[in-house]
């Protein structure tokens, strides 16, 4: 209803006192909510700075940690011995040693069935070849395929020099350093590698792409202690992109706890500091149920004591890079 009042002989519309109340709550509230909103934005900055400390999230957060209840003794392992081991990274920043190693095996006098291998010079440590073999006995169980074939395993410096010199030759220094690692930071030098190629019934070669029938490979190698070390999504950590051909052993239990993670190697690395031997272990289960506890030691100088369970199997390996990393059988 439209009230109005009188001046004069105007006729002018109004507001009914009960309605001016009305507005000058509205107004007064809008008024608070302003003055309030303009008190927090000069004193909240200045009271955070006060009183908060920066945050220092990691990158991944860590699964919780098992205290264990083993009982240990101590192992001396000198320092250069970081540079030994399946867990060992090598990269273009952490390279190769180069230690001396009598433990390389020819693939072709071990080589089991289900595979081929290019010729008698391919080369790995001998403690992969047996999860080497299984793998692919399952594959060729599970698909029927064996046109898949060990291509290169072990590759010494000069090797990887001319291998490195040829491609850049060909495609250019920067094409060179996407797919191929300089001398020294190649991981083929550590003899935990192999590269996979495609060499059918009928004398073709082609590339291995881990599609088709060999996606099984890729899908199930963590089960066999592998991983495709240069992933897809990886490309600018690892430095090198995407081969799907190229198998890293790592060891059972890091390769699977890698791919559940989505981890490549340069993070697990960084990753399993996060559980040093005093404060809490990693435990990871595989799919035989057999359980892995893991643990950090930081290298020193000259010799370290690495704390080892008294009565349970364990192995010891290096990382390359400050440290070493224990992992147990329970």
């Amino acid at each position: 209803m439209q009230h109005y009042r009188y001046r004069g002989s105007r006729k002018q519309r109004y507001a009914p006192p009960h309605s001016r109340i009305i507005t000058w709550i509205f107004f007064s509230v809008i008024a608070c909510i302003v003055v309030a909103g303009l008190a927090v934005c000069l004193i909240y900055p200045w009271k955070a700075s006060q009183t908060q400390e920066p945050e220092t999230t990691p990158v991944f957060a860590p699964v919780p940690a098992v205290q264990t209840s083993l009982e240990y003794r101590t192992v001396q392992y000198p320092r250069d011995q970081i540079a030994r081991g399946p867990l060992i990274l090598v990269n273009n920043e952490h390279l190769c040693e180069f230690l001396e190693d009598s433990s390389l095996i020819s693939v072709y006098d071990k080589k089991g069935t289900g595979y081929k291998v290019s010729d008698t010079t391919v080369k790995i440590q001998a403690s992969i070849i047996d999860p080497f073999n299984e793998m692919m006995e399952t594959f060729y169980q599970f698909t029927g395929y064996s046109d898949v074939m060990a291509a290169s395993g072990y590759r010494s410096k000069e090797h990887q020099t001319r291998i490195f010199n040829n491609n850049a030759l060909e495609n250019g220094l920067t094409q060179a350093e996407k797919w191929i690692a300089r001398p020294g930071g190649s991981e083929h030098h550590t003899g935990y590698v192999i590269d996979l190629s495609i060499y059918t019934e009928q004398g073709l070669s082609l590339d291995y792409d881990g599609t088709g029938e060999c996606r099984w490979i890729n899908a199930n190698c963590q089960e066999y202690g592998f991983v495709v070390r240069y992933p897809q999504d990886k490309t600018e950590l690892t430095g090198i992109d995407y081969e799907p051909w190229h198998f890293r052993y790592v060891g059972k239990p890091h390769a699977i706890f890698m791919t559940e993670q989505n981890l490549c190697l340069e993070e697990y690395i960084e990753y399993i500091k996060q559980y040093p031997f005093e404060k809490g272990h990693l435990q990871v289960t595989d799919g035989d149920d057999v359980t892995y506890e893991i643990y950090y030691v930081p290298a020193q100088d000259g010799f370290t004591g690495v704390p080892v369970p008294k009565d349970k199997s364990y192995e010891i390996s290096g990382n390359n890079v400050d440290g070493f990393i224990v992992t147990v059988t329970l």
